[in-house]
């Protein structure tokens, strides 16, 4: 069996039934772009790790094919196409396909951190201030204020909102997949969650219910016919008036990071940080933090030297 037909079945197959949809059309775009125009033709129990090896760095040199194509392609795109390779080929030892999984022993090159853009005080309120005008005005103050994803901030309706408990209730994620936009589950079991609301918070929610004159089952972000967002035409919009006004080079899912930024600035600790957002783990939260837990961790050497030093 080829590389090619083993990756069709199992995505049809395996990828049918344990996927997310949005995760399965990630999947099978990596499959058709990258994988099987390279290895689709090698016989799957020929492959060896030395070929996965040359592969990857045939794809950061050669697998660009958007933007300036001279360029190496995102070590993280690779990343990801190793993963879903790597995924493949389990399954493929565990149908006897192969005895082992060459991805096991490849060196995968290093991937370059994203350096989110973070912005606080009156800097981002600025920012904030700046886009009034523009449609995706609510959402941008909301994604600060509640630290969600895009898809789960696109899926809110008023409806969500429990003003007894002061809460609201995530478990909802608007996608894009097939020329379709349809609401899933969110990104993990973990994902789901409770956020707490202050009374500012529902006011604010509140005041864009009343002025626009909403009904419970709208969203509370809406396009300019006062329907779904397409997440990709939402994330243009956001980035074409943002880049228009000569703002910062903030993403929208930076926002996020700014709401847990401001979070922990102030004091609340990273567990709750972790629940707010939705990670699966402790560990997730603390890695992307890092730079802030360090700053603590100064701290702390001045605190114990003082005392015993000092």
């Amino acid at each position: 069996m080829l590389v090619q037909e083993f990756l069709d079945n199992w995505i049809e197959t395996y990828g049918k039934h344990n996927l997310k949809l949005t995760t399965r059309v990630e999947y099978e775009r990596h499959i058709n772009q990258y994988i099987n125009p390279r290895i689709g033709n090698v016989e799957i129990d020929n492959l060896r790790p030395l070929q996965l090896q040359n592969f990857y760095y045939d794809l950061i040199d050669t697998g660009r094919q958007r933007g300036d194509v001279n360029k190496p392609l995102n070590s993280k795109t690779v990343l990801q196409t190793h993963r879903i390779l790597h995924k493949a080929l389990k399954n493929a030892v565990k149908l006897e396909l192969i005895t082992s999984n060459p991805a096991d022993s490849v060196e995968l090159p290093r991937i370059k951190k994203y350096k989110y853009n973070i912005i606080v005080g009156d800097e981002l309120k600025q920012f904030l201030e700046a886009f009034k005008p523009s449609l995706v005005y609510n959402a941008v103050y909301l994604a600060v204020l509640l630290g969600l994803r895009r898809g789960e901030m696109l899926a809110l309706k008023f409806k969500d909102i429990d003003y007894d408990s002061k809460s609201i209730f995530i478990d909802k994620n608007l996608v894009y997949a097939r020329g379709i936009v349809e609401v899933d589950t969110t990104k993990t079991e973990s994902s789901e969650r409770y956020i707490m609301l202050s009374d500012e918070i529902i006011d604010f929610i509140k005041n864009i219910y009343e002025s626009e004159n909403c009904s419970l089952d709208d969203n509370i972000v809406r396009n300019l016919q006062g329907g779904q967002y397409r997440p990709g035409s939402f994330s243009r919009t956001y980035t074409w008036f943002r880049d228009s006004r000569k703002l910062k080079k903030v993403r929208f899912h930076d926002l996020r990071h700014i709401h847990a930024t401001i979070l922990y600035q102030n004091g609340i600790t990273p567990k709750v940080i972790q629940e707010r957002l939705g990670h699966s783990n402790i560990s997730t939260t603390m890695d992307i933090y890092t730079h802030l837990f360090k700053e603590d961790q100064m701290q702390a050497a001045d605190v114990i030297s003082k005392i015993l030093l000092g």
